[in-house]
């Protein structure tokens, strides 16, 4: 009974049957407990039955001549004293058991060391994951805006994009920001930094989003027939001077046009001015 219990003990808690757990040590104290009372009474027993001699009888009234004629009756020899109680059996029943309760307590920490090491892997697998969503994230929308940041031509298509005070610009510059403060260059091993780093992120993109397109929307604005022609000189003179092909002299006549034009009208960002050498105007795609 008392093997058993252990068997079932180690079994629930291997498994993970919490529920089993309980019958399995009751079981086995109660084998325990068993095994114990039968040495003991088997010891009591026998010590009684040591203990024992022939029994006395009270004979019955004689005569004095039926004495006198009778012979004396044989000594009686009594019975050796009982030895000591010899509790072999008893410390061979306790030192089994145990050994049982250790090997069961050894397998129990065992299992158990194992599961703790597998449900780290399995979280550490799992933080890895969310953080590498999140950086996904996170790198579509640093992609988004440098796109528009590089193409010096934007501030025609979104203009409103270089304009802090703009709602839509100032929130998303806001999230952008926010979330560039949680990133991290390797995963963190705190699961919350990773669950805020991926809200910030996703609240990025949601930002970018609406920044675009709501910039797009916006465009160059309501113009009159005269500043859209103005808008168009400044750009073909940002195209020239953004030409390779072009002399420096007419890149920096070109760019100097630029200025001159969109003073009063457009806002040139100095990141244009910085990269008019350098960079090449491309088409900017719509995003969806």
């Amino acid at each position: 009974m008392g093997i058993a219990g252990a068997i079932q003990l180690v079994w629930a808690r291997g498994t993970g049957q919490e529920g089993k757990e309980s019958a399995g040590t009751g079981l086995m104290f109660s084998g325990f407990v068993v095994a114990v009372c039968g040495v003991v009474i088997g010891q009591v027993i026998k010590r009684s039955d040591g203990d024992s001699g022939p029994e006395a009888v009270n004979p019955a009234p004689v005569d004095a001549l039926a004495v006198a004629s009778t012979p004396a009756p044989a000594p009686i020899i009594e019975a050796p004293a009982a030895g000591p109680t010899d509790w072999t059996a008893l410390i061979w029943v306790l030192g089994s058991v145990a050994a049982i309760a250790v090997l069961a307590l050894a397998w129990c920490l065992i299992m158990r060391t194992r599961s703790h090491i597998a449900d780290r892997k399995v979280a550490a697998r799992g933080r890895a994951d969310d953080f590498a969503a999140a950086l996904d994230i996170y790198s579509d929308v640093v992609a988004a805006y440098a796109g528009y940041l590089t193409d010096p031509c934007s501030i025609f298509v979104r203009p409103l994009l270089d304009n802090v005070d703009d709602p839509f610009t100032g929130a998303f510059i806001t999230a952008f920001a926010e979330a560039g403060d949680l990133r991290t260059e390797r995963c963190p091993d705190d699961a919350a930094r990773i669950t805020a780093f991926a809200g910030a992120a996703s609240a990025a993109r949601s930002a970018w989003k609406k920044a675009d397109e709501h910039a797009r929307a916006i465009g160059m604005g309501m113009r009159t027939s005269a500043d859209k022609r103005t808008i168009g000189r400044i750009e073909s003179a940002l195209t020239l001077a953004l030409d390779d092909a072009a002399t420096p002299a007419e890149r920096d006549a070109a760019l100097t046009a630029v200025h001159r034009l969109s003073e009063g009208m457009l806002t040139i960002p100095d990141r244009v001015a910085g990269s008019v050498r350098t960079q090449q105007c491309t088409p900017v795609p719509a995003q969806h």
